[in-house]
């Protein structure tokens, strides 16, 4: 079982966290260290950092209303991706939000992206974790994304009142895939 604990400045491996921002997501999608611990001291959201044992392996940010936990990041340390860590970060954060539908939002495959092999690579992750494409897409600053759920029962407008904790969608649009 993965240990969690709050991630604050004072957090040994804070600078790790930094680092595994940077090369988890692409640059448009990065959001400050310092912000998500901002939002993190809020009622229902969480900003942790994971550990097996002693060591340092990941870290995930949710924002949770009543009936919904938005995961906006889950990242493993690119040296121990493809061991198991990710899903056993979902199962955590499942097992905290038991009474929650979990939602989230994943860059939409596009063969003709650079990093598609990596979205690819995330879709299939959710998929095992449970995940299922809803059918909604988000653009949101210029970017494309698919919105996943768990379990099958996506609600819209549960949806938006999570992403609202964040600070809103200003500029975003919402549409529904055929």
């Amino acid at each position: 079982m993965l240990k969690a604990k709050e991630i604050t400045q004072s957090l040994k491996e804070y600078r790790d966290v930094v680092g595994v921002m940077k090369t988890a997501f692409p640059e448009e999608e990065q959001t400050s260290v310092w912000l998500l611990r901002l939002f993190g001291l809020r009622k229902d959201m969480h900003f942790r950092a994971y550990y097996d044992e002693q060591q340092f392996v990941g870290f995930s940010f949710v924002a949770a209303t009543k009936a919904m936990a938005f995961i906006l990041y889950i990242a493993v340390r690119p040296d121990l991706q493809s061991k198991g860590y990710g899903s056993r970060i979902a199962e955590a954060i499942q097992k905290d939000n038991a009474s929650r539908e979990l939602s989230l939002n994943m860059e939409s495959l596009d063969p003709a992206a650079e990093n598609n092999g990596q979205r690819l690579r995330r879709y299939q992750f959710y998929l095992k974790n449970g995940f299922h494409d809803t059918g909604y897409r988000l653009l949101y600053r210029k970017v494309n994304y698919m919105i996943m759920s768990k379990p099958d029962n996506f609600h819209l407008t549960e949806y938006k009142k999570a992403m609202g904790r964040l600070g809103g969608m200003i500029g975003s649009k919402i549409s529904r895939v055929q």
